[in-house]
C-alpha cells in the first residue's frame, strides 16, 4: 500500500468503542436494515449490502437513516422498538458482521417534517384535515411533515407544517432511548441522531428562523436544542452511560431563505439557519449533554448540495468547516463530502490540532537563503493558526515573512475571525505581513490590538507583491534569509503572488526539498 495512505487505517475510538480504521461509510439511500417507508421489518437485501462492505475492509458503517416510527405502517406497530423478531433476527446477523472486525451503529431519526418530499396525494392528504384523519392509522401524512412550528414544506410551498405537540416530542424521546436499548441488547456498537443536520426534523428545532414556539421547545437556545439533548440522555439512561451516540450535525446551513442556498462563492449573506457564532456554542453544548462524536458536513435540502455535493462541488469542499468545528468540542469529528483519500490522510496524521508541518501537504523551496512553504490549498481559522506556529517555529528566530489571503466562507463570523488572526499574527512578530483579500481592516485592527510593530501590506498583485518586497524588506534582512509563508484560501489566487516571486531576481537561485 501506498504509504500516503498509512493515516487512513490507524485505530480510532468514539467513547469505549475501538474502530479499526478511520473509513466509515456514512448512511445512503437503500442502506436501512429496517426498511423504509414501509412496515419495519429486517432488510436481509440491505444487511447482505452493508456486510459486504463490512468484508472490505470499512472500519465503521452506518446504515440508511432510520425513522424511530413508521412513516407508513402497520396500525399499532409503528415504533421500531415494538417489533421483536426484528431484532432477534439482528442479533444473528451482528454474530456475523462482528467477524469482518467493523463496527455498525445504527442511524435513528426522528424525521423529516418540512423536508419531506410530497406527491400528489400526499398534498391532497396534508391539506384536508378529514381526509388525513381517515387513513392515519396507515398513514399520517401531517405527522410526517410536523415540525418545530407552522413553516412551508420544502418541496410544496402552499404545504403548511403543523408543530409537533409535546406530547408527539416526549414520546418520540422515550422511544430514541427503548429503541436504543434493545439495539444494545441485539449486540449493535452504537447509534447515531439524525440529525441536527441539513433541515430535518430536529435541526428545524434548533434554527431560530424555523422555530416560533413559545414552549419548552422553543425560543431560547437551550429550549431550541432541548429536543436533540432530551433523546441523546434518554439514550444514555435507557440503554447505557458507554453506550455510544453519534449526532449528524451540519456546522452551517449555507441557506439564505426558505428554498435558497448558497453558493460556495458567496460569502458575504446573512445566515437564514444556523451560523458559525451558535454553530461552535451547539458543539460544546450537544458534546456536554452527551453526545460522543459528531458527523459533519453543512447545508439543509434548502441548499442540499453541500451534503449532497455534486460533480460542481469543489473536492473537500465541507472540510475547513469541520476543522473549525474541532476546535470547540473534545469529541471526535467525521467530516463527510467529496473527501479526496490522500487529502483525508494528511487532515488524519496532522490530528486536525498538532502544530506540526504535515509530510506531503506543504510543497517547500528554497530561494537564495529564504525557505518558501507554500499552502495555498485552503484556509480557515484552525488550520490558519496551526501552520502560521509551525512556521513560526520553523523559522528558528530567523526573520519571519507571511503572505496571507482572505479565510472564506466564514459568513457571520468573518470579521471576529480575522481580527483574532491579526492579534495572532501579532504575537509571532513576522518582519513583514502581506494581505490579499477581504477584511484587511479586521486583520489590520487585530495587529494594532496586539502591538504589532511591523509594516501590514495589502497588496492586489504579482507585481504589487515583489515592488513591495523589494521596497520594504531591510536589505540585510534579505540577505541574512529566512521563512516565507503563502496561506490563504483557494480563492485568493496566492499562487499568482509566489508565480510572480519565482519569476523575478529577488534572491535568485532556487531548489525544491521536500518538508
Amino acid at each position: 500500500m501506498n504509504e500516503k495512505y498509512n493515516a487512513l487505517f490507524t485505530p480510532w475510538k468514539i467513547g469505549n468503542v475501538e474502530m479499526k480504521n478511520r473509513i466509515v461509510q456514512c448512511s445512503m439511500g437503500g442502506t436501512s436494515l429496517f426498511g423504509w417507508m414501509e412496515p419495519n421489518h429486517f432488510d436481509k437485501e440491505a444487511a447482505y449490502f452493508l456486510l459486504n462492505r463490512a468484508q472490505d475492509g470499512v472500519g465503521l458503517i452506518l446504515p440508511g437513516m432510520q425513522c424511530i416510527r413508521d412513516p407508513l405502517g402497520i396500525p399499532g406497530r409503528k415504533w421500531l422498538y415494538q417489533n421483536d423478531q426484528m431484532f432477534k433476527q439482528l442479533k444473528e446477523y451482528m454474530v456475523e458482521f462482528h467477524k469482518t472486525g467493523a463496527k455498525l451503529f445504527i442511524q435513528l431519526a426522528a424525521g423529516m417534517g418540512r423536508s419531506m418530499a410530497i406527491n400528489g396525494w400526499m398534498t391532497m392528504l396534508a391539506k384536508n384535515n378529514f381526509l388525513n384523519k381517515i387513513v392515519s392509522p396507515i398513514v399520517d401524512v401531517q405527522y410526517i411533515c410536523a415540525s418545530a412550528s407552522e413553516v412551508p414544506n420544502r418541496w410544496k410551498e402552499d404545504v403548511m407544517s403543523r408543530p409537533l405537540t409535546v406530547k408527539e416530542i416526549q414520546d418520540m424521546v422515550h422511544a430514541f432511548g427503548k429503541t436504543a436499548k434493545k439495539l444494545r441488547a441485539a449486540g449493535v456498537d452504537g447509534v447515531e441522531i439524525h440529525a441536527v443536520h441539513e433541515g430535518y426534523l430536529l435541526d428545524q428545532f434548533t434554527m431560530a428562523n424555523w422555530n416560533h414556539r413559545t414552549d419548552q421547545y422553543g425560543g431560547s437556545f437551550e429550549n431550541r436544542f432541548r429536543f436533540p439533548v432530551e433523546v441523546v440522555q434518554s439514550i444514555k439512561r435507557q440503554a447505557g452511560a458507554d453506550f455510544p451516540v453519534s449526532l449528524r450535525y451540519s456546522v452551517v446551513s449555507k441557506t439564505k431563505a426558505w428554498g435558497k442556498g448558497a453558493m460556495p462563492y458567496e460569502t458575504d449573506f446573512e445566515e437564514f439557519g444556523r451560523d458559525m457564532a451558535e454553530s461552535e456554542k451547539a458543539v460544546k453544548y450537544l458534546g456536554d449533554a452527551g453526545y460522543d462524536m459528531f458527523n459533519c458536513d453543512n447545508g439543509t435540502y434548502d441548499a442540499w448540495y453541500w451534503a449532497h455535493p455534486p460533480q460542481y462541488m469543489p473536492d473537500n469542499c465541507n472540510l475547513s468547516y469541520v476543522e473549525h468545528i474541532k476546535n470547540f468540542t473534545s469529541k471526535p469529528v467525521v467530516c463527510a463530502g467529496k473527501m479526496d483519500p490522500v487529502k483525508a490522510a494528511e487532515e488524519i496524521a496532522a490530528g486536525f490540532a498538532d502544530a506540526q508541518l504535515p509530510p506531503q501537504r506543504f510543497a517547500r523551496s528554497r530561494r537564495g537563503n529564504w525557505d518558501i512553504v507554500d499552502d495555498t490549498y485552503n484556509a480557515n481559522p484552525l488550520s490558519m493558526a496551526r501552520i502560521l506556529d509551525a512556521a513560526a517555529e520553523s523559522a528558528q528566530k530567523r526573520p519571519f515573512v507571511v503572505v496571507l489571503g482572505e479565510m472564506r466562507e466564514l459568513g457571520s463570523v468573518a470579521d471576529r475571525e480575522h481580527e483574532r488572526l491579526g492579534r495572532h499574527l501579532a504575537q509571532l512578530r513576522p518582519v513583514l505581513v502581506f494581505w490579499r483579500g477581504g477584511h484587511a481592516d479586521a486583520v489590520r485592527d487585530g495587529l494594532e490590538h496586539g502591538l504589532y510593530t511591523g509594516k501590514f501590506l495589502p497588496v492586489d498583485s504579482g507585481e504589487a507583491f515583489v515592488q513591495a518586497l523589494r521596497e520594504h524588506l531591510p536589505a540585510e534582512t534579505g540577505e541574512q534569509g529566512g521563512l516565507m509563508l503563502f496561506k490563504g484560501s483557494r480563492g485568493n489566487h496566492l499562487e499568482e503572488l509566489l508565480e510572480a516571486l519565482e519569476q523575478s531576481d529577488w534572491l535568485p537561485g532556487s531548489r525544491t526539498e521536500s518538508l
